[in-house]
């Protein structure tokens, strides 16, 4: 069916004075057409055309807010993964860690009748018990300002009933 020719209903879609393209029609057909800008007139270049499936209004809205979403959780996750990953975990690295003892700023020398220690978080203090010694570095989170010595001595350590007292590091106090 080559050779009809369709008056255009908009003006001219090419500023050269011929293009090959496509226009899409009022009934949603799209069509590759040839423009003749002498006559003003557009002439079908095949009969191959096809419907063309356009989003309703609703999909539109979905198409741009789905990666706002998806980009507000992703951040929304990224801002609670360190939330997460402090915590109490319920082992012995929650009063800190072991230490070697050449790390040690002072040494406290338990007895029968010791009761309590007092250290502050951040220090390492290496703790003789019956002959026995132990280095450790004491991290504490803020809640935690009191645990027995037995939750972090080895098990041939006979710490007994002895508290540990831990006081906010002064370096980190306000004021």
């Amino acid at each position: 069916m080559h050779g009809v020719w369709l008056q255009p209903d908009v003006p001219s879609i090419c500023p050269r004075q011929r293009h090959e393209g496509r226009r899409r029609l009022r009934h949603q057909l799209v069509m590759p057409v040839t423009f003749c800008r002498q006559s003003r007139l557009l002439r079908l270049s095949s009969l191959s055309a096809h419907r063309v499936q356009t989003p309703t209004t609703l999909e539109l809205k979905i198409m741009i807010t789905l990666p706002r979403l998806a980009l507000a959780a992703s951040f929304l996750l990224a801002l609670n993964a360190p939330v997460y990953a402090i915590g109490l975990t319920g082992t012995v690295a929650d009063y800190g860690n072991p230490a070697p003892e050449k790390a040690a700023g002072r040494v406290i020398t338990l007895g029968a009748d010791s009761k309590y220690i007092n250290v502050e978080n951040g220090e390492t203090v290496t703790i003789r018990v019956n002959g026995k010694a132990i280095t450790w570095a004491f991290y504490t989170f803020p809640s935690i300002t009191s645990f027995d010595l037995h939750t972090i001595a080895p098990q041939d350590v006979a710490a007994g009933a002895i508290r540990v007292y831990v006081a906010d590091n002064p370096l980190y106090r306000g004021g």
